[in-house]
């Protein structure tokens, strides 16, 4: 792309428009005119007028990207056109990222919810406190409520990102969990355990809401 800017015809220094574009393209955020002033030694005048330059090369040259002045700054973004295929890229990297571990405390709450985190530890086996913060940092979980068990901790239910990552309308469209089970005991057992579960939630945060 750099090179490409060297013949596009334009009213300020080339290089200057360079020096600019990678900048924003390594920026997480948006670049204050005073940080590219004192980063490029350059004019505020000479700056402004090599940005518009470099927005009408990218425009012209039918680029993906596009310069928007946000937050007392500048920064590169992706035009609208190009946001579906954004979205789906870094969501589906999104949950690859996932661990096993994680994967398995989602799915708890997924099929249980609203459901406490000593109850996820209850099915697990083990404390998954750690894994839950993961997975309410990364928005597929979040604390919908307060149940009235001792301690009144809080319930745990799925997002909106959740159906959306997974390609869900709702929450309805998960398959039953026991078509996962090995034997006709085990998916008898597994309906009983998460029916008593559910039942026994949904109580609870009907109470709450009362």
């Amino acid at each position: 792309m750099f090179e490409a800017i060297t013949e596009y015809k334009t009213r300020s220094d080339r290089k200057l428009m360079q020096k600019i574009e990678a900048i924003l393209f390594v920026s997480e955020g948006a670049v204050s005119m005073d940080d590219l002033c004192s980063a490029l030694g350059e004019d505020a005048e000479d700056i402004e007028l090599s940005i518009a330059d470099l927005d009408d090369y990218l425009f012209e040259d039918e680029s993906a990207l596009e310069i928007r002045e946000v937050a007392g700054g500048y920064q590169l973004f992706t035009k609208e056109e190009y946001f579906d295929a954004c979205e789906s890229f870094i969501l589906d990297q999104d949950r690859r990222k996932l661990s096993a571990s994680a994967v398995e405390v989602l799915s708890i709450v997924a099929y249980t919810q609203p459901v406490t985190r000593s109850q996820i530890a209850e099915i697990r086996g083990v404390n998954s406190d750690s894994l839950v913060t993961t997975l309410i940092n990364k928005g597929y979980i979040f604390e919908s409520g307060i149940s009235t068990d001792a301690g009144n901790p809080a319930l745990l239910s799925t997002t909106t990102q959740f159906l959306n990552s997974f390609g869900l309308t709702d929450i309805e469209q998960l398959p039953p969990l026991e078509e996962f089970a090995p034997d006709e005991d085990a998916r008898i057992s597994i309906a009983e355990r998460l029916g008593a579960l559910r039942s026994r939630n949904t109580e609870l945060a009907d109470d709450v809401d009362r």
